[in-house]
């Protein structure tokens, strides 16, 4: 902090102290950090999720705890350029395969609701 040897550390120690910035936390009961300052996120409907089912939930809830477990390996094994490359790969062909899965969903969400208006009517 200072290059003289005849300052004391009581002195160093308050020269920094007042350097230190003081902080104030702003927080809201329904976010931890909620401000005008943060960007907010939409809260996402539960009813959303209903049409999911249980085989769809499970599979859902494996890829992410399998992703979970090849990002671990990823930090284990970076040093070996092959085994990244190779789960990277692997990453990739499961993005194609949640978007496929996507996909599917959301052409039978429609089927289901032109469904529902067809019953509706």
């Amino acid at each position: 902090i200072h290059t003289q040897s005849n300052l004391a550390e009581v002195e160093i120690v308050s020269l920094v102290q007042e350097l230190i910035p003081r902080y104030r936390l702003r927080a809201e009961t329904d976010f931890a950090c909620s401000n005008e300052d943060f960007i907010q996120t939409p809260r996402i409907d539960g009813s959303e999720f209903e049409a999911l089912t249980n085989t769809q939930i499970g599979a859902l809830l494996d890829y992410y705890a399998s992703s979970s477990n090849r990002i671990s390996q990823m930090t284990k094994t970076y040093h070996d350029i092959s085994a990244v490359t190779r789960m990277l790969e692997e990453r990739e062909n499961d993005l194609q395969m949640a978007v496929t899965l996507g996909h599917t969903l959301l052409e039978s969400n429609d089927s289901l609701r032109n469904q529902v208006a067809l019953l509706e009517q």
